[in-house]
């Protein structure tokens, strides 16, 4: 048996390298779906020869896993944001509450610094400063890129974020692959141009996963709960200590102290507006199972 990491799977073909570095395309058995699941891109497998092909017999015990973007195995997740197209930071909030479900890690890269106003990385400082580290660079310009590369070094990273947001140019950058990179629509969504999950060596033991943009990600789909909301707003602890009640859901509750952080400036208005949309549409999800 010979272990492997899957780096791309398209069609029923899955692209893997082994542990002596050696590429090779797989298949799996038709059981292997029904007694383990899925096959994601950064799964580490055992997979066997037959003939002059091989075949994947087993998903080893992964450590985390996200399902939009699809990816497992990964240190870290690196979310792009841009002034164009406009961050949708609903979106935003919901794949950090993901990624903290998970216990991945999750860097801001804000890109295209060549391009955006001063004021759009304040803004994004303002909403997610205090919690994450927020790296501004340019895959253009080179602007940012050696603070970029230092977080990167060493681990596998998922690239996530809404189509146009400069996933594309940024492998180029720094893999010296040719990944097509797509332009602005007339709507300043932007246009998907990464069709699938690939993951990219960058050098030594630094990996990138591409993945593909998209703008929609339904709470139902990520199957929370309202702990899982919760949990994924850190910045929140230190002021719920001194709310009335234990256990605080910093919602409708008398003398929350949380409410009143967020009145005075200390904490984001929109991130906490967020908070309690998506609070909401998880108790709404937990009600509906017992209808």
């Amino acid at each position: 048996m010979i272990q492997a990491r899957m780096i791309m799977g398209v069609g029923g073909a899955y692209t893997c390298v082994t542990e002596k570095g050696e590429l090779v395309t797989c298949s799996a058995r038709k059981k292997l779906k029904k007694t383990e699941g899925r096959l994601t891109v950064g799964d580490f497998l055992e997979i066997s020869p037959v003939g002059d092909e091989y075949v994947i017999e087993r998903i080893l015990p992964r450590k985390n896993i996200l399902m939009r973007p699809p990816v497992s195995n990964i240190d870290q997740l690196l979310l792009l944001l841009t002034e164009l197209p406009k961050p949708d930071y609903l979106l935003v909030d919901k794949l950090l509450v993901l990624a903290n479900r998970e216990n991945i890690p999750v860097i801001i890269g804000v890109s295209k610094s060549d391009a955006f106003k001063q004021s759009f990385l304040q803004e994004v400082m303002a909403e997610y400063g205090a919690t994450h580290t927020v790296i501004a660079f340019s895959a253009h310009s080179g602007e940012g890129m050696d603070a970029l590369q230092n977080v990167l070094q060493g681990k596998c990273t998922a690239l996530a974020g809404q189509s146009a947001v400069g996933k594309s140019s940024l492998l180029n950058a720094l893999t010296g692959q040719n990944a097509l990179v797509g332009e602005l629509s007339r709507i300043d969504r932007g246009r998907q141009t990464t069709r699938h999950t690939e993951l990219y060596p960058v050098n030594g033991d630094t990996l990138l996963a591409d993945t593909p943009g998209f703008s929609n990600l339904q709470l139902d789909f990520l199957n929370l709960t309202e702990e899982n909301v919760c949990d994924a707003y850190p910045e929140y602890l230190p002021y719920s200590m001194e709310c009335r009640f234990l256990g605080c859901a910093h919602l409708g509750e008398p003398d929350c102290a949380v409410k009143q952080a967020v009145e005075e400036g200390l904490l984001s208005k929109g991130r906490y507006q967020r908070y309690v949309t998506l609070r909401s549409e998880a108790r709404e999800k937990d009600k509906k199972k017992y209808d």
